[in-house]
């Protein structure tokens, strides 16, 4: 078991793979099988956006995953984030994300 962190979630690995939260690695787990039984394709870990506002850079973002899910012109990029406890950081990122990137479903787990 890893060590506890600020806001009480406990690191954890899963085949070298390191997760900042137990719920992280579930919600993984679930995102692995969903792309293995072909319902989302293309996942990710740690994908990055750039938050530019008039072509300055303000700050980045980094999601928990990305992936697509749907099938031709339904298909849709997912950015899903597997939150706890949101910060006023987080909020204020995941708000510019939204308004920035319209065309990508963000999702909170």
């Amino acid at each position: 078991m890893g060590a506890r962190l600020k806001y009480g979630n406990t690191r954890c690995e899963f085949r070298g793979e390191k997760f900042d939260s137990k719920k992280e690695l579930e919600r993984h787990l679930v995102l692995l099988d969903m792309q293995r039984r072909g319902e989302i394709e293309g996942l990710m870990r740690q994908p990055e956006w750039h938050l530019e506002v008039n072509d300055k850079l303000i700050c980045k973002y980094r999601a928990d995953w990305r992936y697509w899910q749907g099938r031709g012109k339904n298909q849709r990029m997912v950015a899903e984030d597997a939150k706890g406890f949101q910060t006023a950081e987080f909020k204020l990122k995941w708000k510019l994300c939204k308004a920035l990137y319209p065309e990508i479903d963000w999702r909170l787990s």
